[in-house]
């Protein structure tokens, strides 16, 4: 019997609902198929079960503070020497400081992004602890390099753990649809904008790119926003209602999976105004046959590169343009829909769990003869 403690407390009560989340637990179901003498460990605050609600949402400064004075490493100690895990798996985080057990940093899915935007590690102290991983799981080259670069003897701990999209996420027939667009926007085609790691000046762009596009194009199109940072409900709570076109504009808070897929898969175009994109929603809109328009800086080892209409971030004269261009040319969203759906098949969850499930291997130091071409026989 394997013990693996799973360390979210960084992330929000309802982390398994996520993108990030259901990416998880992919893997961890696909684990359990292949190597079925894994026990995973959440531990709550006390040590006892598997309540969540101790886990701090946000990734503010002040409450990464309030979070070591209260609820760190106090928690998780007493709950090792309890039931002495063989390893441990940080999600989006590096490891605790002086945590007695090795220690895979889960930085791939939407965390890569933030990895390589300088958002999710910023201090001395995270990049130390990062330091001392026993393993890492990226989600692109490109962020493996920039971990080599930063920190050269992480090389060969390192492991690219490409995304896939989850099971839910599917096409909607036109009526499942319609009845979506009248939940949502009574019964009105839809821009989708995920917020997630925006900026003030992000949703800003978006407005007035959404603002020249009613003007030029006389539509009856709303625009509906998910994932707003709390920084950005705070700083607009009074200014949304002086925008001109707000009668369009729904900001909207879906935290079931399924009715977030189904608001995904019913949208005209899915916009991604933050700098760092997010491949897991990509892929789900690909997924849904959604056409995806995307503000992060193009890369080449972007697997969604040539499947998107990329955008200049802060220009809505630009943004504007490419939602115009894509309610005017169906055939331009017919050919994007069409190559979204080719990189989706291309996806290989299996190949993913078997590099997740190797690093364990190597981590723990398990014996070859239990890997069977990067699978392990489920014996220990």
């Amino acid at each position: 019997m394997v013990k693996i403690l799973l360390d979210c407390r960084r992330q929000p009560i309802d982390f398994w609902e996520t993108e990030d989340g259901l990416f998880f637990g992919a893997c961890r179901s696909l684990a359990d198929a292949i190597f079925p003498t894994i026990t995973w460990l959440e531990p709550s605050i006390s040590g006892q079960g598997v309540a969540r609600g101790w886990r701090f949402p946000y990734r503010d400064p002040w409450l990464r503070r309030f979070a070591g004075l209260f609820g760190r490493p106090s928690g998780i100690e007493p709950f090792i020497q309890r039931e002495n895990p063989s390893l441990s798996i940080t999600i989006g985080d590096p490891p605790e400081p002086g945590t007695s057990i090795p220690t895979i940093s889960w930085l791939a899915g939407s965390f890569d992004q933030e990895l390589l935007s300088g958002r999710l590690i910023s201090t001395r102290k995270e990049w130390k602890s990062l330091a001392r991983c026993s393993g890492i799981l990226v989600g692109s080259v490109s962020a493996e390099q920039f971990l080599i670069d930063r920190l050269p003897r992480l090389k060969g701990r390192i492991r690219m753990l490409a995304p896939f999209p989850a099971n839910l996420h599917r096409p909607l027939d036109p009526v499942q649809k319609q009845l979506v667009r009248e939940r949502y926007a009574e019964g009105r085609d839809y821009f989708l904008a995920s917020l997630d790691g925006a900026e003030v000046a992000d949703l800003v762009a978006l407005l007035l790119a959404f603002a020249v596009f009613k003007k030029r194009q006389r539509s009856n199109m709303a625009l509906i926003l998910i994932n707003v940072p709390r920084s950005i409900l705070e700083d607009f709570a009074e200014k949304k209602d002086s925008y001109r076109h707000r009668e369009d504009l729904k900001w909207l808070t879906v935290h079931a999976p399924v009715d977030r897929s189904e608001l995904l898969a019913s949208a005209y175009t899915l916009l991604l105004p933050s700098s760092g994109g997010n491949p897991l929603l990509t892929l789900a809109a690909f997924s849904g046959r959604v056409p995806v328009i995307s503000a992060s800086v193009p890369r080449q080892d972007s697997f969604w590169e040539a499947s998107v209409l990329h955008s200049n971030l802060r220009d809505p004269e630009d943004l504007a343009g490419q939602m115009i261009a894509l309610y005017k040319d169906e055939s331009i969203r017919t050919k994007l829909i069409n190559r979204g759906d080719e990189e989706r098949k291309r996806c290989n969850p299996e190949q993913s769990c078997s590099q997740f499930l190797e690093l364990i291997g190597e981590v723990l130091r398990l014996p070859a003869e239990m890997t069977i071409h990067g699978k392990f026989a489920g014996k220990t």
